[in-house]
């Protein structure tokens, strides 16, 4: 017999019903924390379950940037994720220790761009920077963007949708993993033409498309070694167009150089014969 959903996992997707915001962020149980200092600071909840993967970071990394720079220029303001880079200094820790901080952010013209620090706990172990589109304006704050809780009401276990029971069912077969990569990789499978996602709503943004962190975590997915060898060490990545839910995207993969203690791999993300994503991706494997 299946165990039913926890009230915290029903809590998050009626919170994403509710907001829009992305469904695998309100299941981390996203939250903005003051650090007392200067800058934005967004972390997963601390209970939130499971080992963090690439895609807990890149979507931590790509959301926390995102708030910082709409608490500049306007908690309304439609940004568009362009590029996003992450190098880590050390390996990530638990979902409920990581934690992303953005210290600074400047605005040129209809460009942003935000510096980022990676935290587990108050270790720092890793950098990186987000640069968005600045498109316009309309697109209210998501609940880590504003003081106080955000009213939503309940949701019922029957009331789910088959991708939220799917997304039940991969987490529940996952084991350590976190709600995020379990549902990324239950999402996933090899053919001749590379990693194919399959994605659902769980993984779309507020306008509709995959969010950025899944498709970092899929590139990331694609390049490491099948056996659990390597370790992501960097990755940098240039969103070319919008992915949308209705599609597969295959994850495309080549090996630029390897060493005893590295391989640099290229990731290029296809959907429709549309390149999506160009990432590279670092990984130290000795």
């Amino acid at each position: 017999m299946t165990a039913p959903p926890t009230a915290a996992v029903l809590d998050g997707l009626a919170l994403h019903r509710a907001t829009g915001a992305p469904a695998l962020a309100c299941l981390a149980g996203y939250r903005s924390v003051d650090r007392t200092r200067p800058g934005t600071t967004l972390a997963a909840a601390a209970d939130a379950a499971g080992a963090a993967g690439s895609t807990d970071l890149a979507m931590l990394v790509d959301l926390a940037a995102g708030a910082a720079i709409r608490s500049r220029i306007g908690g309304d303001r439609r940004l568009a994720t362009t590029s996003l880079a992450v190098h880590l200094l050390g390996a990530l820790p638990p979902t409920a220790d990581l934690a992303v901080h953005v210290p600074e952010v400047a605005e040129l013209g209809r460009l942003a761009v935000a510096s980022t620090t990676v935290l587990a706990g108050a270790e720092v172990v890793g950098t990186g920077s987000v640069a968005f589109a600045v498109l316009g304006d309309g697109l209210p704050p998501i609940p880590w963007e504003q003081a106080g809780p955000t009213p939503h009401g309940p949701l019922r276990e029957e009331d789910l949708t088959p991708d939220e029971r799917d997304g039940l069912r991969h987490s529940r077969s996952a084991g350590a993993r976190s709600w995020s990569e379990a549902v990324l990789r239950g999402s996933t499978q090899w053919s001749p033409a590379g990693l194919v996602l399959r994605p659902s709503t769980l993984m779309a943004n507020r306008v509709g498309g995959v969010q950025g962190g899944v498709l970092v975590g899929l590139a990331v997915l694609a390049a490491e070694a099948p056996d659990g060898s390597s370790v992501l060490g960097s990755v940098q990545v240039d969103f070319v167009s919008a992915a949308t839910v209705d599609a597969s995207v295959t994850a495309r993969v080549e090996v630029l150089r390897e060493s005893r203690r590295s391989r640099l791999l290229r990731v290029a993300l296809v959907q429709s014969d549309t390149l999506v994503v160009a990432a590279t991706v670092g990984l130290r494997t000795g």
